[in-house]
């Protein structure tokens, strides 16, 4: 009995796991059901549903399209023999990158590296620091000698790559003409000076190439292949005159730091065709290391981006419209009593004094507030209005730089008698230096007005050469009036407030001007002033005209004491330079 109970339980005790081990088999089997069902379930995803998505991704991992950017086109500057010097040219740099985690010894590591590259070694042990990091750039724009140097060291964790870059050779040189190629939305784009205003030609076309790469990434040449090729950028080759502008920027230097001038330009321009031989500006900027100025107002160009009220020299204006209107001679007299009253307003000369009866020509030698007035008085309103804009006066020149300002004639639209007058000796009136040697070049090439500009040629990367030719705007006033107001111009120089313009055996034609800086916030004039000068040589047969000014010198009360001497020492280095015979013999003593 016991024997049967003993048989009967393990009988049913082997149909439990039996029906344990079946239950378990129809859950592994309604398992492997689910599970395929899903497997084919993505495999229809996959292969039908989103057939197109997958095969398009796969098309997109192997085939490859890349933007071919051209090299930029080039700038150069010439000399008087035709020899080219670069001003912006594209360059070779090193980057300089670390993978942080294969340096072992960071300080000794960043006391070596910055050594080479001028770096702070502090600085280079913060970029290192992070072992996570699998890579930190340590210097972009390395010059090559110094690459060179680092890879002899064969430093472990030291990688190098390549960059083209722009760069400027000359460095502060001619800054804010040439401008800088800078960011913009994730591209470079020229920004300022020439480098914005022929960005375009001088960026190129670019180009492209579609295709297939294997799994490295390499290319898989075929017919399938697409590409256009890129083109190059053309280059440009400027009216400045390299040797010129050097003396120019250097002359302009010393004379700012000499007066600690706020500001500084000076204008060099060939008076028969146009041709900006010189252009420079105080204080300037590096173009290679734009991204460290602060002060982004030094990126503007004076001769174009700022207006002046230009005090005394404006009254070459007028008297250019009062000659050539026939309405004073050069020997025409009025009575200077030092002072006048107009519409409540009282205009006095600039010493305060009544200097008596008074030729047109002594009006310019002693700068006579009074007699600019009796000369636009007699010319009318309306008629100077009209020389005024004849001489493009409220209009941009053209030349060829962003932002150029037209300047402000708005005074001249009230038609009241103290805004003519205030005018007629340069106040009430702005203008830009670019305008303003325009204007005097006219007078000085026997009344024609020529549109000035900076570049001589470009030539594009066909080859093909595209030359500037000199632009006549018009007549402004005649021969005859020019060539008075010229020998009216010498005699400042020689007998009036310009006497230290002078240069031995030739005659030059000029004016000063000593113009208060407005005080918007009283509605008239500060202490400060801006000197200035304008001339040309040799006056009766002009080359060259030189346009100097000085914004708010310390120490120098008149233009004659600081522009002037900086015209002089830049004149006289031109007439040596450019061989220039002179007018007449200096007299020897016996």
């Amino acid at each position: 009995m016991k024997k049967k109970q003993h048989l009967d339980r393990r009988l049913g005790g082997s149909r439990l796991e039996e029906k344990i081990i079946n239950r378990r088999i129809k859950l592994l089997g309604v398992f492997v059901i689910l599970f395929g069902a899903v497997l084919c379930s993505r495999l229809f995803f996959l292969q039908v549903r989103d057939f197109q998505y997958f095969s398009a991704l796969a098309r997109g991992q192997q085939h490859s399209f890349e933007v071919l950017t051209p090299p930029r086109g080039n700038v150069y500057m010439t000399s008087k023999t035709g020899e080219t010097f670069p001003l912006a040219i594209n360059k070779r740099f090193g980057l300089v990158y670390v993978v942080p985690k294969e340096i072992k010894d960071d300080e000794d590591f960043s006391q070596v590296v910055s050594q080479i590259l001028g770096k702070d070694p502090v600085e280079l042990a913060k970029k290192i620091e992070d072992k996570d990091n699998y890579y930190k750039v340590l210097a972009s724009k390395v010059e090559q000698e110094k690459v060179s140097e680092l890879k002899k060291m064969n430093l472990k964790g030291v990688k190098f790559n390549e960059e083209i870059l722009r760069y400027y050779p000359n460095k502060n040189f001619a800054s804010q003409t040439i401008g800088f190629l800078g960011h913009e939305s994730q591209k470079r784009v020229g920004q300022y000076g020439l480098e914005e205003y022929f960005n375009k030609i001088l960026a190129g076309k670019e180009g492209y190439r579609q295709g297939q790469r294997d799994a490295k990434g390499r290319w898989i040449f075929s017919q399938k292949e697409e590409k256009e090729v890129s083109q190059k950028g053309a280059d440009l080759y400027l009216t400045i005159d390299y040797n010129i502008q050097y003396q120019a920027e250097k002359v302009l230097a010393k004379h700012c730091e000499k007066w600690q001038a706020e500001r500084g330009l000076i204008l060099v321009s060939d008076i028969e065709t146009g041709k900006i031989m010189a252009s420079a500006n105080w204080p300037n900027f590096e173009p290679n290391f734009y991204e460290k100025e602060k002060n982004l107002s030094i990126f503007q160009n004076d001769a174009t981006e700022r207006i002046f009220e230009p005090g005394s020299i404006f009254k070459v204006i007028t008297m250019a419209a009062a000659l050539d209107s026939g309405k004073v001679t050069s020997e025409m007299t009025y009575t200077d009593v030092g002072k006048l009253n107009i519409d409540g307003w009282t205009i006095e000369n600039y010493d305060g004094k009544a200097h008596g009866v008074q030729t047109m020509t002594q009006v310019l030698e002693k700068s006579l507030n009074t007699g600019a007035v009796f000369a636009q008085q007699q010319v009318g309103k309306e008629k100077f209005k009209e020389y005024v804009e004849k001489f493009d006066f409220g209009k941009i020149t053209g030349i060829e730089l962003p932002g150029e300002l037209s300047g402000n004639i708005n005074n001249l639209n009230s038609n009241r008698d103290i805004n003519y007058a205030t005018v007629s000796f340069g106040q009430g009136i702005a203008v830009t230096p670019i305008q303003f040697l325009k204007a005097v070049s006219a007078i000085a090439n026997q009344g024609i007005m020529l549109r000035p500009y900076l570049v001589e040629k470009k030539v594009f990367a066909g080859g093909e050469e595209e030359i500037t030719q000199p632009q006549i705007k018009r007549e402004v006033i005649s021969p005859e009036a020019a060539a008075y107001l010229s020998a009216m111009l010498v005699s400042v120089v020689e007998s009036g407030h310009a006497k230290m313009a002078q240069i031995p055996g030739y005659f030059i034609a000029g004016k000063t001007g000593t113009a208060q800086i407005p005080n918007l916030d009283i509605r008239g004039y500060s202490d400060w002033t801006i000197h200035s000068f304008v001339g040309f040589f040799p006056a009766f047969a002009p080359q060259f005209i030189i346009f100097v000014k000085l914004d708010k010198p310390i120490g120098v009360r008149f233009a004659e004491g600081s522009a002037v001497p900086a015209f002089r020492e830049l004149a006289q280095y031109i007439i040596n330079y450019y061989e220039i015979p002179p007018d007449y013999e200096e007299e020897t003593e016996k």
